[in-house]
C-alpha cells in the first residue's frame, strides 16, 4: 500500500498544539480499546515525524 513509515512537515515546535488538539479528540464515548493520555500522542508523533 506504499504508506509511510515517516512522516514530513510535523515540525517539533508544532508537537505540543497538535498533542493538546489530539487530546480534546480523545473521548471516553467512543468506542476505542485505549484513552490516549498526552504522553502517548507526543511519543507517536514523535515516533512518525521525519526527523531532518
Amino acid at each position: 500500500m506504499q504508506i509511510p513509515k515517516k512522516i514530513s512537515g510535523i515540525q517539533e515546535k508544532d508537537i505540543e498544539v497538535m498533542v493538546e488538539q489530539a487530546y480534546k479528540e480523545a473521548n471516553p464515548v467512543y468506542p476505542v480499546p485505549r484513552i490516549f493520555a498526552k504522553h502517548d500522542f507526543t511519543n507517536i508523533y514523535d515516533l512518525i515525524r521525519e526527523k531532518n
